[in-house]
């Protein structure tokens, strides 16, 4: 997918529909945050502008705010060369690159510069990866700093005073890196797991498969750490990857790198033709000591990576005066999976193949009186059971692969089922806040995002055999919300997410990195509606075509969202005929198949 810049989103003075799921009247205007046109040529590297490139004040900021951008050994040189002779000489940065996502336009007074409320995103270090913020430091902070005029006019604007640390906008990190996916075996080697990492453009396109080569080699992010399998260790890359030009890749590591089982090696092939992909999608020649092992070819290692699925496979339902029912094309067939005797009473649910794939098991939260009830069934028994109630309860998600479990939030904590038994087991969330509302899990079962006061989460899953064994600590993701109400997963690194934007409080729909570094604007504002479900059936990363759909339900009221949201109706539903009694009733709930 193509990200896109955000733009700040100016919202009509009259708010049409508000409160409900539709987008009400909003004007955009291009507030032209962007730093300048990058420098350069994509094959040789692309770099920010440089201190001269504008003496417009607002723009010499924000490309001020964009020069660290690069291999992170040079950038307090390239941001030192926008100070003053003074400056430069007592600004002693760490080596370390602070992304902040500006919330309003940088105030100009004369000479005085004021960044106000900042959101500090993270910090990007070595090995692309886009570390969060620490918990001692602050969310949001103010920088005042100020540019002045060279002795000699014509050399044009400098930086006093500037901030004690190396700063980037979020647009910088948008517009001279590229989002990349890495890639590591989960520990029980039933699939690979995506690790999301920035690569520079400055970096020549020949270069960049060592860097991701040697991303690998480092191992995975620390939040994924637990969840995952690192490259044995002492493995290196002797030499360089040729350039990849004539569409072949070939890698040459040392013995190190083959020291497991009999299958490692083609796990090994398959990792790095998942994580080199983007480089050459060709037949890949894997060396040891520099003699050839193996050349890998055709598609069959697509099938590696969990989230690279048959869009077929979309099946969309949603709840329908209390029922689950489907929604689709007319061609599709109607039914549902759950007996029509379990099938009353239904406020939300989530349906997921068994381990064989050949059947469908089913969570139906039901509501009778003022509790609500987990009842889990499906699979080989079609009986449904109770495994929990509590006076609140959220949207279950159904866990990817062995083991029949998932989640379901109650009560502000998150809560483990489990196919097959009674009861819910409490999940140890460290640091939780207590107060879970909503979960969503992706198609490699190995990570979860979940909203816990109003805040948004990624946490690694510990698995063994399939058995989720533990939670590991999680990770806050930077949204543009100031109360973030659902997520969902929409793409490998992304999430879909809904909340109250900090700007306006109007509630939008972005789509973020699993880091907070990307973000794309969905739906500018909602109104006031509030978000109790959020899904997506994410993109297929074997692809090049953008083919994730979403659904929400908002206010009550359920709506598709393609290039616009379009409101569910009756008519959208399988085996309801439109009746004037039920043509203004709307479907709630929507979601896919997991």
């Amino acid at each position: 997918m193509r990200w896109r810049r955000l733009i700040t989103v100016a919202i009509a003075a009259l708010a049409l529909l508000a409160g409900c799921g539709i987008p009400d009247g909003t004007g955009v205007r291009d507030d032209g945050t962007g730093p300048s046109e990058p420098v350069g040529d994509p094959d040789t590297g692309l770099q920010p502008p440089g201190r001269v490139a504008s003496r417009e004040p607002d723009r010499f900021v924000r490309n001020f705010l964009s020069s660290p951008a690069g291999d992170l050994a040079g950038a307090a040189e390239r941001q030192r060369l926008f100070l003053t002779k003074r400056a430069a000489a007592d600004w002693k940065p760490l080596n370390e690159i602070n992304v902040i996502s500006l919330t309003e336009d940088p105030l100009i007074t004369g000479k005085e510069v004021v960044l106000k409320d900042v959101q500090h995103i993270g910090t990007l270090g070595e090995n692309g990866i886009l570390e969060p913020r620490r918990p001692q430091e602050p969310a949001q902070s103010t920088y005042t700093f100020r540019i002045e005029l060279g002795e000699d006019e014509d050399n044009g604007l400098f930086v006093s005073n500037p901030p004690p640390m190396i700063l980037m906008s979020l647009d910088a990190l948008d517009a001279y890196y590229e989002p990349r996916v890495i890639y590591f075996w989960n520990t029980d080697h039933t699939g690979l797991v995506p690790d999301v990492r920035y690569l520079a453009r400055s970096v020549p396109r020949a270069r960049r498969p060592n860097d991701v080569l040697d991303w690998l080699i480092a191992g995975p992010s620390p939040w994924l750490k637990s969840a995952v399998e690192p490259l044995p260790d002492g493995t290196q890359a002797p030499g360089n990857v040729p350039d990849p030009s004539t569409g072949h890749l070939i890698v040459n590591l040392n013995a190190a790198a083959l020291t497991g089982d009999g299958d490692q090696l083609d796990r090994l092939g398959s990792q790095l033709r998942w994580s080199l992909r983007p480089d050459s999608q060709g037949d890949l020649q894997l060396k040891i000591d520099n003699q050839p092992k193996k050349t890998f070819a055709g598609d069959a290692y697509l099938g590696d990576n969990p989230e690279s699925r048959d869009e077929a496979t979309q099946w969309p339902f949603c709840v329908f005066q209390e029922h689950v029912r489907r929604i689709s094309p007319p061609s599709q067939l109607t039914d549902v999976p759950v007996e029509a005797k379990f099938n009353t009473f239904v406020r939300w649910a989530a349906f997921a193949r068994t381990d064989n794939g050949d059947q469908v098991t089913g969570a139906l939260v039901r509501k009778f009186g003022d509790r609500y009830q987990l009842w889990v069934g499906g699979g080989a028994d079609p009986a449904y059971r109770e495994v929990g109630s509590a006076a609140d309860m959220s949207r279950p998600s159904w866990l990817a692969g062995p083991g029949g479990a998932g989640f379901v939030p109650a009560g502000g904590k998150l809560y483990q089922f489990t196919r097959g038994r009674t009861g819910l087991r409490a999940v140890t969330l460290t640091g939780s806040r207590n107060d879970v509302t909503a979960v969503a899990t992706p198609p490699d079962g190995q990570r979860m995002a979940y909203v816990d006061g109003g805040r948004l989460y990624v946490a690694a899953l510990r698995r063994d055999g399939g058995k989720l064994t533990d939670v590991g600590d999680p990770q806050e993701v930077p949204t543009p919300f100031s109360t973030v109400m659902a997520v969902a997963w929409s793409g490998e690194g992304r999430l879909m997410t809904a909340g109250s934007r900090s700007d306006n409080g109007r509630t939008a729909l972005f789509e973020v990195s699993v880091d907070g570094g990307q973000r794309r604007e969905e739906v500018a504002s909602l109104g006031r509606a509030n978000v109790k479900q959020l899904v997506a059936y994410p993109d297929d990363p074997s692809t090049t075509t953008e083919d994730r759909r979403v659904m929400y339900e908002a206010d009550g009221v359920g709506y598709e969202l393609f290039s616009e949201p379009k409101q569910l109706t009756v008519r959208d539903v399988l085996g309801v005929q439109p009746t004037p009694s039920n043509v203004n009733i709307p479907p709630t709930a929507p979601f896919f198949l997991e």
